[in-house]
C-alpha cells in the first residue's frame, strides 16, 4: 500500500478492493494480486483522504471518497488497472467559463449531463481539465483536440488543460483524444457539442430592426418637415389674405374718400373762385348787407372745406395706424381741453357753453394719437351741430369694468334711422353741411385700435358721442 493508515475499503463488482489511505488511493486486484496507486496526477483532488468518508452507489455503480480538498467519485468499471487493456477514454474532471468581468463560472455538471457547451457574448474563454480512465499509466497523459468544421488537423496540448477562446459564431463539435502519438494505446474520441451564440446586436433581425427604425425615423422627419412647411404656407396665406383684405379696404376707403372729396370740394371751391370780384363789386356799390350775407356763406363754405380736409387727415391717420398701436397713459381731461382750445373761435362765435366734467386724475391706456383724432371729430361735430348758446358736456364713466368717454350736445340731434352704422356713410343731420365720412373713418380707426365708437340720440335733445376703452386698454390705476 502507498500508506499504512487506511481510512476506507470498498469492493467493486470486478472483485477489486479500493482502499483510501492517508496518502493516495490504492486498488487491489484479487485476480492478479496487483496493487495500483493513484495520485494527483491521476486526477485526485488531494492525496489525503478522510476517515469514514466513503460511499458506494450500487445503482449507478459509482464510488465516492471524501478528501481534504473535496470528494472524488468514479465508475470503477471505466478504470483499467491491467496493462493488457489499451483502450483509453478521455474524461472531464472540471469545466470553467471565464466571463468578461474576470469571474469564473463552473459548468461541469451541466456538461457531464448534456455534453453541450453554450458560449455566450459575455463569455471570454472556455477551460476544460482532462484525465483518462487509464490512471496508473503516466505515459498516457497527452491530449489533442480538433474542431472539424474549422480545421481537420489535430492540435496537441502539453498539459491536461484545454483552453479555447475567440471562437467564431456557430455550432461546432470538439473532438478530444489522448496519447495520439503512442501506438501502444488506442484512445476513444470524446465529442462535445459547442454552441457559440451570436449576440442579438449582431443578428440579421437586429440589423433589420435598425433599418426599419431608420426608415421610420426618416419618414417621420420628412413628414414633420412637410407639416412645418404646410403650416408655414398656411400662415403665410392667411397673412397675405389679411393684408390683401386690409389693402382692399384701404383702397376702397381711399376711393370713396376721394370721390366724396372731389364732389364736396367742387362747390365750395367754385363758389370761392369769384369771391374777390364779388367783394369789390359790393364794396364799390356800398351794398354792405349783401356783403355780410356773402361773408356768412363764405364761412359756411370754408367750414365745409375744413371738414373735408380733416376727413382726409383722418383717413391718412387711419392708414398709418394699421400696423401698430403704441399704448401709453392718456389723460382724457387734458386731451379734451387741448382739443377744445382749437375750436375757441367757433365756440365763441356760437356762444357755446363747454363743461368738462372729466376728473383731472382720470387715466386710461390707449394710443394717444388715435384718441386725439377720435375726440377731435366728436367735439368738432358737437360744435358744428349745436344751436347758438347751446351746452356741450364731457364726461367719463365706469361701465362694466371699463371707462366710457361721452361728448354730449343739445343740438340738431339724430333721428332713429340716422344712427351711424359701421358699413354705411350717411349724413347724420340735415340742413348742415357734412357727409358723415369723418365719423365713418373714426369708427374704423377705433375698431383697429380695440376701441368702440358709437353715436346715439340724446334723450334731452341733441347727440351723444361715446368712446369706450376696452379692458385691455383701461388699466388706469391698476
Amino acid at each position: 500500500l502507498s500508506n499504512n493508515d487506511v481510512h476506507a475499503i470498498i469492493e467493486d463488482n470486478s472483485n477489486r478492493l479500493w482502499v483510501s489511505t492517508n496518502r493516495y488511493l490504492n486498488c487491489f486486484d484479487k485476480n492478479t494480486n496487483r496493487i495500483s496507486v493513484f495520485t494527483e496526477n491521476d486526477g485526485l483532488s488531494d492525496p489525503e483522504f478522510n476517515k469514514y468518508s466513503f460511499f458506494f452507489d450500487t445503482e449507478k455503480n459509482e464510488i465516492y471518497f471524501g478528501g481534504l480538498n473535496g470528494y472524488n467519485f468514479f465508475n470503477p468499471d471505466s478504470i483499467s488497472t491491467t496493462s493488457n487493456e489499451r483502450n483509453i477514454n478521455v474524461r472531464i474532471i472540471d469545466a470553467l467559463k471565464t466571463k468578461n468581468d474576470g469571474k469564473n463560472e463552473s459548468i461541469y455538471f451541466d456538461l457531464i449531463k448534456s455534453k453541450t457547451i453554450d458560449f455566450l457574448q459575455e463569455d471570454l474563454s472556455l477551460e476544460l481539465e482532462l484525465t483518462t480512465n487509464y490512471l496508473f499509466a503516466s505515459e498516457a497523459r497527452q491530449f489533442s483536440y480538433r474542431i472539424p468544421k474549422l480545421n481537420q488537423n489535430w492540435r496537441t496540448q502539453n498539459s491536461n488543460i484545454l483552453k479555447l477562446n475567440r471562437l467564431p459564431y456557430g455550432k461546432f463539435e470538439i473532438e478530444i483524444i489522448s496519447d495520439l502519438y503512442k501506438p501502444s494505446f488506442t484512445s476513444n474520441i470524446l465529442t462535445l457539442q459547442l454552441n457559440v451564440i451570436k449576440p442579438f446586436s449582431k443578428t440579421w433581425l437586429f440589423y433589420l430592426l435598425i433599418i426599419v427604425g431608420l426608415i421610420l425615423i426618416t419618414w417621420l422627419s420628412i413628414k414633420k418637415y412637410f407639416k412645418i412647411l404646410s403650416d408655414r404656407n398656411l400662415i403665410l396665406e392667411q397673412e397675405v389674405k389679411a393684408r390683401t383684405r386690409e389693402l382692399t379696404e384701404s383702397n376702397n376707403s381711399k376711393n370713396m374718400l376721394f370721390a366724396i372729396l372731389a364732389h364736396d370740394l367742387r362747390n365750395p371751391i367754385s363758389s370761392l373762385t369769384n369771391l374777390s370780384a364779388k367783394v369789390k363789386f359790393l364794396t364799390r356799390n356800398d351794398r354792405l348787407d349783401e356783403l355780410d350775407a356773402l361773408a356768412q356763406k363764405t364761412d359756411v363754405k370754408l367750414g365745409a372745406l375744413n371738414d373735408n380736409l380733416n376727413n382726409l387727415l383722418l383717413w391718412a391717420t387711419k392708414e398709418s395706424k394699421l400696423s401698430e398701436n403704441k399704448i401709453e397713459k392718456v389723460s382724457p381731461h387734458y386731451e379734451v381741453n387741448k382739443i377744445t382750445e382749437l375750436y375757441e373761435d367757433s365756440i365763441n362765435q356760437k356762444k357755446l357753453i363747454i363743461n368738462n366734467n372729466i376728473p383731472e386724475i382720470s387715466i386710461v391706456y390707449a394710443d394717444v394719437t388715435i384718441v386725439q383724432t377720435i375726440i377731435r371729430n366728436l367735439i368738432s361735430n358737437a360744435i358744428k351741430f349745436s344751436y347758438d348758446g347751446g351746452l356741450i358736456e364731457y364726461t367719463l364713466e365706469n361701465k362694466n369694468g371699463s371707462k366710457e368717454l361721452k361728448v354730449t350736445d343739445q343740438g340738431i340731434g339724430l333721428k332713429k334711422k340716422d344712427v351711424v352704422e359701421s358699413e354705411k356713410v350717411i349724413s347724420i343731420r340735415k340742413n348742415v353741411e357734412g357727409t358723415g365720412i369723418g365719423l365713418k373713418l373714426c369708427k374704423q380707426l377705433a375698431a383697429k385700435s380695440n376701441l368702440k365708437l358709437s353715436v346715439i340720440p340724446n334723450p334731452k335733445g341733441g347727440t351723444i358721442g361715446l368712446l369706450q376703452f376696452s379692458e385691455q386698454h383701461d388699466l388706469a390705476e391698476n
